[in-house]
């Protein structure tokens, strides 16, 4: 019973709480629709796998983190998606050659800044595209005051091992194994920082303290009283939360 509820509620909350995730949603509009294949690397909670899909693309989400795929899994048959035009695997991105496949498009979305080896990790990028195929890259952008409040890891353990990149920078790293920038966007301004760096402030204060049914209920409370936040960017645009740019595989 728990159970269904919560996948209700995670069906009328979708993309969910966090304000990112929801202001890269715009991000979209720079995917192609049709019948394409797709690779999301690092798919989160599948909010771009599930996109791509709409857009009647054939997706392969993959993340390292077997817990988040098992949830996208779940998520994904409880709203009734084509088991055969979406699927969840547990891969290490380093580990891409192996799945013996290619892509049209493949997205990464803020799953760069976590990995040391991030030149190698475009490569593979690279070289698992067919010719024509187009890369989707939003990292935080590393000029931002915010930038993960300096944060950094030493080890890929879930933190980020840089606080980001900038636009020239991303344009460096896919130039750098023969992809060609074709466009640049960006995301979030002043309403989503401030809501998100309240948001993780809050959780590390309080909600951590919470079982879990009752930590649900006040992520929820919390994202609807820090959502007004978010209508600053309407007039503070920057600084800028996030970076992205599209690069295309020569024919």
């Amino acid at each position: 019973m728990y159970k269904k509820a919560y996948l209700i509620a995670k069906r009328i909350l979708f993309p969910g709480y966090d304000f990112g995730v929801r202001a890269r949603r715009k991000l979209v509009r720079h995917f192609p629709a049709g019948d394409i294949s797709t690779l999301d690397a690092g798919c989160g909670n599948g909010t771009f796998s599930l996109a791509a899909y709409q857009l009647g693309n054939q997706v392969l989400g993959i993340n390292i983190d077997p817990e988040q795929v098992r949830r996208c899994q779940e998520y994904a048959e409880f709203i009734g998606v084509e088991a055969d035009r979406v699927s969840f695997l547990t891969w290490d991105i380093y580990n891409l050659p192996a799945l013996g496949r290619q892509f049209d498009q493949i997205i990464c979305f803020e799953t760069l800044e976590h990995l040391i080896r991030d030149q190698d990790v475009v490569r593979l990028f690279a070289q698992s595209l067919n010719p024509g195929g187009r890369l989707h890259l939003c990292t935080p952008n590393r000029l931002c005051p915010f930038s993960d409040e300096g944060c950094i890891s030493e080890q890929e353990d879930g933190g980020h091992v840089r606080l980001g990149y900038t636009h020239e920078e991303l344009e460096a790293l896919v130039r750098f194994v023969g992809l060609v920038p074709v466009a640049r966007d960006e995301v979030g301004g002043y309403g989503i920082i401030q809501a998100t760096a309240l948001q993780r402030r809050m959780s590390k204060l309080l909600l951590h303290r919470l079982s879990s049914p009752a930590r649900k209920i006040a992520e929820i409370a919390e994202f609807f009283l820090l959502l007004p936040l978010t209508l600053l960017d309407g007039f503070i645009s920057y600084p800028l939360m996030s970076v992205y740019i599209c690069a295309e595989k020569p024919e």
